[in-house]
């Protein structure tokens, strides 16, 4: 009632209370139970325990406590939504009792003297719930045993636990061993050969630690609770565990260490880490020695730190480290050399460098630099046009972890290229970065892989080819990116550019390169591309102005068919995730106006001048013959993309004696092409803005040219050809270029303009002509 009338709270006591009064005094209670404030529910409750306390002592008003044992000892421990605990009401000051007057008689306080034969819990559980950070857990099973507790008599201590979670995720079991004593007076509390353990599964965030042994051992550990400090000498650190398939298994030694949280002091000798496991199943070392550290909030001091790092397997490194000159005080430091030799190695590629340093870090406002950042890095890769590539690096790098940002400023030449580059993490988490890159000229063929060629090793072809390679964007989806790229002279995939200048941002999964500005060929390009990853998605705009085609296919695609100046106007999509489909899916519109150019493989207007056997014994189709062009004045096409297929009804071509128009379809997707041009010979002198194919009349003949993008096939229709000129009104200007003989007479004849030829032995009717006759005598005429 005492207990419900002053802390609302409901004591229950549903068994016998057992005293003892001879030769120790004592209580002995059964079922036990304390309620939630001002609730039935059970804050805490035992199932039995006992107390106990010697007689003898108290005769000499001193109280020597014997025995103290709980069995079942169950709570449940909460912290409200306002950072209350559910017994904040049960330790909360009362009110100071009232000072006695100066001159009341002052009763005598009994002694009292820690005594206690044993210490013992068995079976405890107590649970604890945040509604705050939505921690959860529970420790069962809990078991404490000591011996005499005394003041500054050893003793021995010995504690089990389970600890389970829900947030975070946790089963482990917990148990701690060693010998205590007790310095009432001094308040300290020494161990001796202390050994404590976890091993279980632990789970935070989205990281899992499965099969993890923790284990700490101490020859010597003082503690100085009322002070804060701490003393440990001979400390041993183990640690083992896996995490997403890498396991790991450190070790930490410390000779020995003092911590002084009033004074903020931190003392260490002797600290040596080593570690070992796998990472992403390549085996990995680490290790660290730290002679002599010293910390203070006057001054920081320590020996040289030393470490090593190998990584063997599929990846390979082998890194050393140094760092010296240790300086400062608790709330800056700084380190004034800091090297690294390493070398690395992947499959063919391998690098070996150094570099140095100095370290300058605040600890109040978490700002680090390193100054001063000079090294080498000697590149060789046997995939590379180059294979050897040997880079200086200067800059200097700033992390401001307050803010969560990075910045870092470099210079580099290698070969004939100087390199600037500002680079930022203006956030950390979530990763961001910003770029502003300098370049004077730059050689990229130079440094690009090169994929190898023929059988495997073991004879076969390969599976796949490198066209049928998956393009994987995933890298994409959670790039955040913005930046600016500047290059004076850049050569890739053997195309020549000057003043690049383009500008990059990439969020939500779409990377975005706009504008795209540079000098191409003796003109310019005005460009834009995008990716969308979240579609597998690409987008292409671009204009080509005074652009000199010929030498760009033959530097882009090593192809000499046309040749030219003048603009062209992209504007294409596709999708997928392998070339074939990207190829595939085409879409779009492409335009082309070109000027002083020719086009390679075929001299149209030789051919319908010079060629031989016209019909019957020339109608396969020709390899086409690159010593050989059809120049023209001005050439235009439009093309509509769809399905990678290029459709052009409107190719218009002119030229001094020559016009042609055509028609037909390019199947990017098959690498192949179908199209045929209608030359026709025409009498003008006029090429740039003479008259049109159709307001012109000439021999018309026909060119299909189809087959394969790199090889295609020139079919030239000698016998429309023929047909043309049989009809053709020019007929009449190449019978007076022809003049008389065998080639006039039938021009002549077929065209109704032949001269009286003088009479012959036969005094019959001449037969009717054959107009495909008389066309093939012409034609023959005309070019033998």
């Amino acid at each position: 009632r005492y207990v419900k009338q002053n802390q609302q709270r409901t004591l229950s006591i549903p068994g016998d209370l057992h005293l003892s009064f001879y030769p120790k005094l004592g209580i002995r209670v059964g079922a036990l139970s304390l309620s939630e404030f001002g609730s039935d529910a059970v804050f805490a409750s035992v199932a039995g325990a006992t107390v106990s306390v010697e007689l003898l002592p108290l005769l000499s008003k001193q109280v020597v406590v014997d025995r103290v044992q709980v069995d079942g000892l169950s709570a449940s421990i909460v912290r409200g939504q306002d950072g209350r605990f559910n017994f904040d009401d049960l330790v909360t000051p009362g009110a100071t009792p009232e000072a006695p007057a100066a001159d009341a008689p002052q009763a005598e306080t009994p002694a009292f003297r820690l005594d206690i034969d044993r210490v013992k819990i068995d079976n405890a559980a107590v649970r604890y719930q945040d509604r705050i950070s939505g921690t959860q857990l529970s420790v069962s099973q809990w078991n404490l045993q000591t011996g005499r507790i005394a003041d500054k008599t050893p003793t021995t201590l010995e504690l089990s636990a389970t600890i389970d979670g829900v947030q975070p995720k946790a089963a482990m079991r917990f148990k701690l061993a060693g010998g205590m004593t007790m310095d009432l007076g001094a308040r300290t509390v020494a161990f001796a050969d202390l050994a404590a353990s976890v091993q279980g599964d632990l789970q935070h965030g989205a990281t899992m630690l499965s099969g993890l042994d923790l284990a700490f051992d101490a020859e010597k550990l003082q503690l100085e609770p009322d002070a804060m400090r701490l003393a440990a000498r001979t400390v041993v650190l183990l640690a083992k565990g896996a995490s997403a398939g890498n396991r790991f298994d450190a070790k930490a030694e410390l000779g020995s260490l003092a911590l002084d949280g009033a004074t903020r002091r931190v003392a260490a000798d002797r600290v040596v880490l080593t570690a070992s496991g796998t990472r992403q199943d390549d085996p990995f070392t680490l290790s660290l020695n730290a002679p002599r550290l010293n910390l203070s909030p006057e001054a920081a001091s320590g020996e040289t730190i030393t470490g090593a790092v190998t990584l063997t397997g599929r990846q390979k490194l082998d890194a050393r480290f140094a760092l010296a000159g240790v300086s400062g005080n608790a709330r800056s430091f700084a380190i004034s050399s800091i090297t690294l030799d390493y070398d690395a190695a992947s499959a063919d590629s391998a690098a070996v460098g150094r570099v140095s340093t100095a370290l300058a870090g605040n600890l109040d406002t978490r700002v680090f630099e390193l100054r001063q950042i000079d090294g080498t890095v000697k590149i060789d890769n046997p995939g590379i046009p180059a294979r050897t590539v040997t880079l200086p690096i200067q800059g200097r790098l700033r992390a401001d972890l307050g803010k969560g940002s990075l910045t870092a400023d470099l210079r580099t030449r290698f070969d004939d290229s100087t390199i600037e580059a500002r680079l930022a993490m203006p956030t950390l988490a979530p990763p961001s970065y910003d770029f502003d890159v300098t370049i004077d000229t730059l050689d990229a063929d130079r440094y690009r892989s090169t994929a190898p060629t023929g059988a495997t090793a073991s004879g076969s072809a390969p599976a796949t080819t490198g066209s049928e390679s998956t393009i994987d964007l995933s890298a994409l989806k959670d790039l955040r990116a913005s930046g600016h790229l500047r290059i004076g002279a850049l050569k890739v995939g053997n195309v020549r550019l000057s003043q690049l200048d383009l500008t990059l941002n990439a969020a939500d999964g779409k990377l975005q390169l706009d504008p795209i500005k540079a000098g191409l060929y003796g003109g310019s390009m005005q460009a834009a591309a995008g990716v969308d990853a979240n579609r597998n998605a690409y987008r292409l705009k671009t204009t080509l102005s005074g652009v000199q085609v010929g030498p760009l296919l033959k530097d882009a695609a090593d192809q000499d068919m046309l040749e030219g100046k003048g603009n062209v106007v992209v504007d294409v999509t596709t999708g997928g995730t392998v070339v074939p489909a990207l190829k595939r899916g085409l879409d779009g519109r492409v335009g082309i106006r070109l000027s002083d150019g020719a086009i390679r493989g075929i001299n149209i207007a030789e051919r319908i001048r010079k060629a031989k056997s016209l019909l019957g014994a020339t109608k396969a189709a020709e390899a086409a013959d690159k010593s050989e062009k059809t120049d023209f004045s001005e050439l235009s096409l439009t093309a509509t993309l769809a399905k990678g297929v290029a459709t052009s009804d409107d190719l218009t071509m002119a030229s001094p004696l020559l016009r042609a128009k055509g028609a037909g379809q390019v199947d990017i997707g098959a690498d192949t092409l179908d199209y045929t041009i209608r030359p026709k010979l025409v009498a003008t002198a006029k090429g740039q803005q003479g008259k049109t194919y159709e307001q012109l009349p000439g021999i018309e003949m026909p060119v299909r040219i189809h087959g394969a993008l790199d090889a295609p096939q020139f079919k030239p229709d000698y016998a429309a050809a023929a047909m043309s000129a049989a009809k053709s009104e020019i007929g009449g200007q190449l019978l007076e270029k022809a003049g008389g003989g065998k080639a006039g007479g039938l021009l002549g004849s077929l065209l109704g303009k032949e001269k009286a030829k003088p009479a012959t032995g036969d005094a019959g009717t001449p037969e009717p002509a054959d107009p495909k006759k008389k066309a093939r005598e012409l034609l023959k005429g005309l070019f033998n």
